[in-house]
């Protein structure tokens, strides 16, 4: 690993402590650290503790000494019988001011309910803890697109559900993650997630779920960690990052079960690989487009002792340095249908098998590759 991917782990490493030191208050530590005991050169293995098993009680400010004031000034001690809090302000349409309606959120939404927030401006916030259990957030921008920009960490509540609808952008400004705590983010066309090549969309809670049905992640890896977190992608593209598009695996060897699932969509323009996958971490590609990636290993995708099943969709224009312009398999590949096509590396344009399993049931369906379309160690 040379010194300028080491440079960028640790600053990987240093934002996602930042969040979950935001979390827990300064307990623990976590992200990616260089294993070079690993028969797949340039392997990583996560390292440190899952934000997704702490009990970070964040969103409780009641129990935890803070102070209780609402978005208002005010500091009413009222619940509606059941153990929630009920507003005495009218409703989220009341409170203006983007941090003051997540505050409001936070505070006073009611299980089951779903709620939409329109942002008619461009608007700046700090880490935001959002919603309370079994609850939906919906933004969308209106008029025009409209920019969120995030100086800390976008962190989902247990139970909560985020949605981007159109016209909206998440921008990140170089010191946050956005981070799930067990809760779900969805994507719709016309929305942006955009940070800087060091930073992720951390789906880092257990059980947590991202559903991509469109829109844009730019200059930013999908970080797959959490103990059972899935990632399905139906369409959209993740494009433009220095590290990974995609990384699926676990932060602790005792916290597998991390799947992404591709239905459809682009990723593309990747420095370190389309796609990783480590651990016991799993992709399955039904569709949609791997292309455009490189790396020293494994342009399209790298399997790093987890595994790859592709049906169907395509992988081409990737490139590694060395070996696996197209799949790397350190682990378990089983290729059914789709195309792999115009990779190039020194060795296995298309596929290079290091160790593990090659299940090859579609041999015509990988062609054009340079040097070649599989070789083997």
């Amino acid at each position: 690993m040379n010194a300028k991917k080491v440079r960028m782990f640790v600053v990987l490493v240093i934002a996602f402590s930042l969040v979950i030191a935001s979390c827990d208050n300064g307990g623990g530590s976590s992200g990616y650290s260089s294993n070079p005991g690993t028969n797949n050169p340039g392997a990583l293995t996560p390292g440190g503790s899952d934000p997704g098993d702490s009990d970070t009680g964040g969103s409780n400010n009641g129990d935890s000494g803070q102070n209780n004031s609402e978005p208002d000034g005010s500091n009413p001690d009222s619940s509606n019988g059941s153990g929630q809090n009920s507003d005495p302000q009218g409703g989220i349409d009341s409170v203006t001011g983007l941090a003051n309606k997540f505050a409001w959120l936070e505070k006073y939404a009611q299980s089951g309910e779903s709620y939409t927030i329109e942002v008619n401006t461009n608007e700046s916030v700090s880490t935001q803890f959002l919603g309370k259990n079994n609850t939906t957030i919906t933004l969308q921008g209106v008029g025009t697109n409209r920019i969120i920009t995030l100086s800390g960490s976008l962190i989902l509540n247990e139970g909560v559900t985020l949605i981007l609808d159109k016209n909206i952008t998440l921008q990140y400004d170089g010191s946050g993650v956005s981070f799930q705590r067990d809760g779900t983010l969805i994507m719709n066309s016309g929305s942006t997630i955009t940070g800087n090549p060091h930073l992720s969309v951390l789906i880092g809670g257990e059980s947590s779920t991202f559903i991509m049905n469109g829109g844009t992640i730019s200059d930013m890896t999908v970080a797959v960690i959490g103990k059972g977190a899935t990632f399905t992608m139906h369409g959209g593209t993740i494009s433009g990052g220095s590290l990974y598009g995609v990384y699926v695996g676990p932060l602790r060897t005792n916290s597998g079960g991390q799947h992404f699932i591709m239905n459809g969509g682009t990723i593309t323009g990747h420095h370190d690989s389309g796609v990783r996958i480590e651990g016991i971490g799993h992709f399955t590609m039904n569709n949609g487009t791997i292309s455009g990636n490189s790396a020293e290993y494994g342009g399209g995708v790298n399997i790093s002792s987890g595994s790859f099943t592709m049906n169907n969709g395509t992988i081409s224009g990737n490139s590694a340095s060395f070996l696996g312009g197209g799949v790397l398999v350190d682990g378990t590949f089983s290729f059914n249908n789709g195309i792999i096509t115009g990779n190039t590396a020194s060795k296995g344009g298309g596929v290079y098998y290091w160790v593990g399993g090659f299940y090859n049931k579609n041999p015509s369906g990988i062609y054009g590759n340079i040097p070649d379309d599989a070789s083997f160690n």
